[in-house]
């Protein structure tokens, strides 16, 4: 009896990494351009792939009085805190925000402190359809200028070269050797 084992699981990011969620520190260039596609949290997301049920865990330092805003394209260019898709914390130290992808395509997140974001604390990811998944590893992707245009629109190049879910510990290696040997002896037989 043949059989096909299919392993689905969701990763949840720390945005930023070690640096967290948090506004960039005086000096800092990572927003040179007006719609912040430059930013510290955009080439973040360059090297990661995100799928639908992947999360995002925006992780807050404890002396912080700020917020993550869910907003549309034309907030995120503008930085307009008011009246966001969805507010993800109240932030000032009570903790971390986590947001899970119920969908692919475009999701923008700026700081609910408007010069926050102006200075840089934004983030766009896009999280892969299937057919993005069917055409992994032709180029890198990240958001740019379009080409050409002042417009502030943002292009993406899709898919990413760098794919967050081939982290393989040791035991996972070992377990696809094992598999890959015992496919082989039975094919022998």
């Amino acid at each position: 009896i043949h059989f096909l084992l299919t392993t689905v699981s969701s990763l949840q990011f720390q945005v930023g990494g070690n640096r967290g969620w948090a506004p960039p520190p005086p000096g800092d260039n990572s927003s040179s351009s007006p719609t912040g596609s430059n930013s510290y949290y955009n080439q973040w997301a360059t090297h990661n792939r995100f799928h639908v049920g992947d999360s995002l865990n925006f992780v807050y330092r404890s002396n912080e009085s700020d917020s993550v805003l869910l907003v549309n394209s034309t907030a995120y260019s503008n930085c307009t805190v008011s009246d966001p898709i969805l507010r993800l914390n109240d932030g000032g130290g009570r903790g971390n925000a986590t947001f899970q992808f119920d969908r692919p395509g475009m999701f923008y997140f700026i700081s609910g402190q408007a010069e926050s974001c102006i200075a840089g604390q934004k983030l766009v990811v896009r999280v892969m359809t299937d057919k993005d998944k069917d055409e992994e590893g032709q180029h890198d992707y990240g958001p740019s200028q379009a080409p050409g245009g002042n417009n502030g629109d943002l292009v993406w190049d899709w898919p990413p070269a760098v794919n967050s879910t081939v982290k393989m510990t040791i035991a996972s290696y070992f377990i696809t050797a094992l598999a890959g040997v015992l496919v082989i002896l039975y094919l022998l037989m």
